[in-house]
């Protein structure tokens, strides 16, 4: 749904104070600097926005050389909006440093239907995509400062990533093309979403073919994350090409853990510890089942919510190392190294 439909709803772009992220007085969207999400009355518009996108993408994927992905835990949906997203000049989330990969995941015509053609950005109202953009402006932030505290440190001479449930999402590409130092990516996911993925990666390289030589540096295995058999069996593969000498493992998971079985999670972070070494970080825009949370976002939530983390994940062996809460499902966002 597009604003100049909806009834009552703001339709101006609210400005984008700077503020300090030490500025314990503001919200998560003040801190990560992201524009809030439009207001309405109207919760049903947002709702129904979401259902329509889902029962929209087999159209927008049809007649364009390929069948219309799996949507596996809304995982198509969240790509056209971080795709929307990529595009605002506007966004801490903007792609144009890395030549927009996200968007050109995307079918040709649909894309420039959508975000070239008729429509502006402007007009589409900030609901879900304003809360993914947390998610990734965080793990962006997360991710740079992660990397570079690990170079300034020596303690590593290379990095790789290993991302849990990656889903269709670009975050491997863009990491592989703004750090030298990462040498690899592996991404995870099951066995249908990873041939899809495969193919939209194909079909991104041949469109960006400046970013192509990233190819040799993905890992792409199809694995059932609820079983923990063949997540043990895929650690230790990358284990084995990663050797034991001068590489840190940056561990991904966004949107993940929530949809596993309730014992997975907790046993998958020690498989990731045992196989992996100490040498490894996770980030996280999650939500672990076992850290109990009000529904607000003030300090005191924020307090309550990173003490919780801290005894929980200290009894798997894990040190929070950063914790936000944000609105959501996936309400954990933070970086977590062993202990």
């Amino acid at each position: 749904m597009l604003k100049w439909l909806l009834p009552d709803t703001d339709r101006t772009r609210p400005s984008q104070s700077p503020s300090s992220i030490d500025d314990p007085n503001n919200d998560i969207y003040d801190i990560l600097h992201v524009q809030k999400p439009d207001g309405s009355p109207f919760p049903i518009w947002k709702r129904l926005s979401w259902k329509w996108h889902s029962r929209l993408l087999p159209l927008l994927h049809f007649g364009q050389g390929e069948a219309c992905p799996p949507d596996v835990f809304v995982n198509l949906r969240v790509l056209w909006n971080k795709a929307l997203t990529s595009l605002d000049p506007n966004s801490t989330a903007n792609e144009a440093a890395d030549h927009y990969p996200t968007f050109h995941m995307l079918p040709r015509i649909s894309r420039w239907f959508l975000f070239r053609s008729i429509i502006p950005l402007w007009m589409y109202p900030r609901w879900m995509h304003a809360n993914i953009e947390l998610r990734t402006v965080y793990l962006n932030q997360a991710m740079e400062k992660e990397i570079q505290q690990i170079l300034q440190t020596g303690e590593a001479s290379s990095l790789e990533i290993v991302v849990f449930g990656a889903g269709y999402d670009t975050r491997s590409i863009r990491t592989l093309w703004r750090y030298p130092q990462v040498t690899r990516s592996w991404e995870l996911d099951l066995e249908s979403v990873i041939r899809s993925k495969q193919k939209l990666v194909q079909r991104l390289f041949l469109q960006l073919p400046q970013l192509s030589w990233i190819s040799d540096s993905l890992r792409f295995l199809g694995v059932d994350l609820n079983d923990l058999e063949q997540v043990e069996l895929a650690l230790e593969n990358i284990a084995q090409e990663r050797g034991t000498m001068g590489v840190h493992t940056i561990v991904v998971t966004e949107a993940v853990l929530m949809y596993l079985e309730n014992d997975k999670p907790a046993k998958i972070l020690q498989l990731c510890k045992e196989k992996l070494g100490p040498n490894v970080s996770w980030l996280l825009v999650d939500r672990l089942k076992e850290i109990p949370d009000a529904t607000s976002d003030d300090d005191d939530d924020m307090s309550s919510s990173r003490q919780a983390a801290t005894t929980y994940l200290a009894s798997l062996g894990w040190q929070v190392v950063d914790w936000m809460i944000k609105p959501g499902a996936t309400r954990h966002m933070g970086l977590v190294r062993p202990l």
